[in-house]
């Protein structure tokens, strides 16, 4: 909500299907928090996501989709910034890389979070992005907060 209050040219789109996590998931035996909400808890999440920035009107799109459901909903080349912060397995954040960068304008920044997360070694952020740097021939820059961005 911070972007959205300084940029009034900034549009953002939330992806998130605010869902309960299947019991034998890769996100579930993550380790991460989130994976451990109820599905209410879920749904009162997600309220409180939309409530945060719905003072931006009509410069938000709320997906309440997987993120390979909203990737084929979205062009290539639509974005000028995409940040991936789901699930952290190397699987899926390999997979929502896949997905994104294409979604990411020539010369857009394709970004997210918890790379090297010390609270989180089982997670595999730091795995999936790296990979995707080297084959593409991409620098990550690292910046605070586990931040990550490669510039397409």
């Amino acid at each position: 909500s911070y972007v959205l209050s300084c940029r009034s040219d900034v549009r953002w789109v939330m992806v998130d299907p605010w869902k309960q996590a299947e019991p034998d998931s890769s996100y579930k035996k993550s380790g991460d928090l989130v994976a451990d909400l109820s599905q209410d808890q879920m749904d009162a999440a997600m309220n409180h996501a939309v409530k945060a920035v719905e003072f931006a009107g009509e410069r938000v799109r709320v997906l309440r989709n997987t993120s390979e459901e909203a990737a084929s909903l979205v062009p290539d080349g639509t974005f000028d910034l995409v940040f991936i912060d789901a699930d952290h397995s190397y699987e899926t954040t390999k997979r929502d890389i896949e997905l994104w960068a294409p979604k990411v304008k020539p010369g857009g920044i394709l970004g997210g979070h918890d790379y090297n997360n010390p609270d989180y070694p089982q997670w595999g952020v730091a795995r999936a992005v790296t990979e995707f740097a080297v084959s593409h021939v991409k620098e990550v820059e690292l910046d605070r907060e586990f931040t990550w961005f490669i510039t397409l």
